[in-house]
């Protein structure tokens, strides 16, 4: 039974047979004047914007890596030990 279909499917067609009509288009079809292209200015405009944003984490990592490699500016005071006081109550 199936192997009827697949030979049914590569026969070859009689020459008299015109072929069957194309299936209806699934989508709508768009007009030239209904589609624009973006300009140059949009692309170029683009190409700005990912400059500047690829230079802002250079300068970003640059800092972070600065910063990192800082010793701490002050000690934890809550690591050293109290002051000894020589007061005496009164």
């Amino acid at each position: 039974m199936v192997l009827n279909r697949v030979k049914g499917i590569f026969r070859k067609r009689p020459a008299d047979t015109p072929p069957p009509p194309p299936p209806p288009p699934d989508v709508t079809i768009i007009q030239s004047d209904d589609f624009r292209m973006p300009g140059r200015a949009l692309d170029s405009l683009n190409r700005w914007l990912s400059l500047v944003v690829n230079v802002a984490i250079l300068i970003a990592l640059i800092v972070l890596i600065l910063q990192l490699r800082q010793p701490p500016a002050t000690p934890d005071a809550s690591l050293q030990p109290p002051a000894a006081t020589d007061s005496t109550p009164e």
